[in-house]
């Protein structure tokens, strides 16, 4: 018997036959206790109205109690709010960078510039005594009437002095006929000679042309 109760379905069934018990139960009990209805009586005609009555009212009441009412109405007006002035935050001002060193090698080799030696004249190696006798050829013929004619000629002879040759042959020489030279038939042919060698190289000698007979 206790294990029939245990089971599922019929502890469902005698739940529900408990509850319907207890509904009808209930049901039956109110029934009995309400008294028999009487019917109510209708609600007066003006019943939840406000009732109206006559007041006379004056227009200097009238117009006294209009001014009160806008007074009053003008005192109730708030002043328009004003806005909050914006919060002014200051900025700081921002460092100046400094300048940055140039950047240079590790290594930096300074010189100073050289300075020239003072020139020194050395005596040279080579050369002839004053009065030393040039042989040369005219290679142009001068006229006394030109005497613009430049003065061209070649030495003949090799010129040695102490063993050392000083002016060989074939060396070109150059001068000009000094101005207002002019004697008969001659021209006079003094001061700076220039000698130029095969190689190029020129020496510039002070002499005077002299007329060489064989």
């Amino acid at each position: 018997m206790l294990a029939a109760l245990q089971k599922p379905a019929v502890q469902i069934v005698l739940f529900g036959t408990v509850i319907a018990f207890a509904v009808g139960f209930f049901y039956m009990k109110d029934q009995r206790a309400a008294p028999s209805a009487v019917p109510a009586e209708p609600p007066p005609k003006n019943m939840g109205q406000a009732a109206t009555t006559a007041v006379t009212v004056s227009r200097d009441e009238l117009q006294s109690s209009e001014t009160t009412e806008t007074a009053r109405i003008d005192k109730l007006v708030l002043p328009v709010a004003k806005p909050e002035p914006p919060t002014l935050v200051a900025e700081k001002p921002k460092p100046k960078e400094k300048p940055k060193p140039p950047v240079f090698p590790d290594l930096v080799q300074m010189t100073a510039p050289a300075r020239p030696k003072p020139f020194v004249p050395q005596p040279p190696k080579v050369f002839a005594p004053r009065g030393t006798l040039i042989k040369a050829t005219l290679v142009i013929t001068l006229e006394s009437n030109a005497i613009g004619t430049p003065v061209l000629a070649l030495v003949n002879e090799d010129v040695y002095f102490q063993g050392n040759l000083i002016v060989p042959a074939g060396t070109q020489v150059q001068a000009a006929a000094a101005a207002g030279s002019k004697f008969r038939d001659r021209i006079d042919v003094r001061g700076t000679f220039t000698f130029i060698w095969a190689d190029g190289s020129e020496y510039v000698i002070n002499g005077i042309a002299l007329d060489h007979q064989p």
